[in-house]
């Protein structure tokens, strides 16, 4: 004989009153049943109920019948759930001579989740139902392997907010849907948001600075994630998108307007404004503005507000001076990008070539070699002396922005007793924008120079000292 509940074993939610039960559906909203939800033994109790029995075209399991069991002396197939507001409940279709066609319905899918670095993850179709459980346990991408962290163990349900009086969060993980969730009304602490909330992540703004956000940045949706964080949106008069919400995507997935970039040091994500309901003003606001740039022979020119930004790319295709015109060489198709000096574990450089600004970048990062600089050290250029003798400077002479150019070269820096200004730092300066003091030089031979010690802050040593020695 089938073991049903006994009355007097129900659970206090589940007594029989003229009012109602709370549940809570898959995807976090609070609903209203019946009182006597469930009890009376076998019945379809899910007939003509929302959210998925109330409409023409229901599944089968919705006129299916079902009761509540005691697991201790049940002794078929039965399953729990926290279903019901405030109760783990034990229900069986099988003691009532079904089967389990609505569990088996969602397990039989699957529900796409997208991780915090943007990539699409299929999990299984009862991911966070049936209440309490570590439905993250054996999970991609962070409970699948050796040394996982706790909390991949640890319970948690989906709460409905409005009912919850316990602490829960709000999450978009699970594609095409704002979810809530709650450790505590499980018993345990949320460690998986307190483990990212103690931590941070390191991103790298437009001018290579790198800042230390919170490590939710970008997690948990759609949100203003950049509101209050320097260097834009942190003091008054920020930009507008400031307060816009955007979300991470899954690119091969997404079916909307979204943007790649590496602004998040180690990691290429994918973010989207559009998904979120609004435009994507933080680019709109880069591309309409210019950056200016200095070229090797000092000249400035105006270069998209967006050059090197988004990570990874080939930044110089299609640039003057270089990169042009036909027979332009092989690195203005190699990709590099911006990086933290104090984070990069590979090869990279340093330059002053965007005015204003020390930017550190790799092509190393991005899978190319610097053969930008490679091309220029493996040459030579020729500079004329005072005493009109020719010598051959490396080919990176004067590049890079401010440094001590001249140390060790001849024929002034390269033996004992050298004068002080063969350490000092200089640049190659565009007069038509040079706001300090510079001199021009007909130094290197074929071209007119600008450059500037106090622009590096060091007095023009060099000029004073040659001139002693020409009077």
């Amino acid at each position: 004989m089938r073991q049903l509940m006994r009355r007097d074993n129900l659970p206090a939610a589940a007594s029989l009153v003229s009012g109602e039960v709370q549940v809570v559906a898959a995807d976090g909203v609070s609903l209203a049943y019946p009182g006597t939800y469930g009890l009376h033994g076998c019945d379809s109790h899910d007939s003509g109920l929302e959210p998925s029995c109330n409409s023409t075209g229901y599944p089968g399991w919705c006129e299916h019948e079902w009761c509540y069991v005691d697991p201790t002396a049940c002794n078929t197939e039965y399953s729990t759930t926290a279903y019901v507001v405030g109760a783990t409940l034990h229900y069986s279709y099988r003691a009532c001579g079904f089967s389990n066609e609505f569990e088996s319905c969602l397990v039989s899918g699957e529900v796409q989740v997208v991780a915090a670095d943007g990539v699409s993850l299929a999990y299984p179709g009862t991911y966070g139902l049936h209440g309490c459980d570590s439905h993250d346990s054996g999970l991609e991408p962070s409970c699948n392997s050796t040394g996982y962290p706790g909390w991949c163990e640890h319970e948690w349900c989906y709460v409905d907010p409005t009912a919850c009086n316990t602490e829960y969060s709000t999450t978009a993980y699970v594609v095409g849907a704002t979810l809530h969730y709650s450790y505590r009304a499980c018993g345990f602490s949320n460690e998986f948001e307190s483990c990212l909330v103690s931590g941070e992540v390191q991103v790298v703004a437009a001018d290579g600075v790198s800042l230390a956000y919170p490590g939710t940045y970008g997690l948990h949706g759609c949100d203003s994630h950049d509101s209050g964080l320097e260097p834009s949106c942190n003091s008054t008069g920020y930009p507008g998108w400031c307060e816009h919400e955007w979300c991470y995507v899954d690119p091969t997935a997404c079916n909307t307007e979204y943007s790649t970039t590496a602004y998040v040091v180690g990691a290429t994500l994918h973010y989207s404004y559009r998904a979120c309901g609004f435009s994507n003003e933080f680019e709109s606001c880069l591309v309409s503005g210019e950056v200016q740039i200095v070229a090797a022979d000092g000249v400035s020119l105006a270069y998209p507000g967006t050059y090197g930004l988004h990570g990874c790319d080939s930044h110089d295709s299609g640039l003057e001076p270089s990169c042009n015109s036909t027979g332009y060489p092989g690195w203005c198709e190699h990709e590099w990008c911006y990086v933290d000096p104090t984070a990069c574990n590979t090869e990279y450089s340093t330059t002053a070539y965007v005015v204003g600004a020390t930017l550190h970048y790799s092509y190393r990062a991005c899978g190319f070699s610097n053969e930008f600089e490679s091309c220029l050290v493996s040459g030579e250029v020729q500079v004329v002396a005072a005493d009109g003798v020719s010598l051959a400077y490396p080919g990176t002479y004067g590049l890079h922005g401010c440094d001590s150019h001249d140390s060790g070269l001849e024929p002034s820096c390269n033996s004992t007793g050298y004068p002080g200004w063969c350490e000092h730092e200089w640049c190659y300066v565009d007069p038509t924008a040079c706001n300090t003091e510079y001199s021009t030089t007909a130094y290197v031979v074929g071209a007119t120079l600008h450059y500037s010690y106090r622009a590096c802050g060091f007095s023009n040593e060099f000029e004073s000292w040659s001139s002693r020695r020409t009077a």
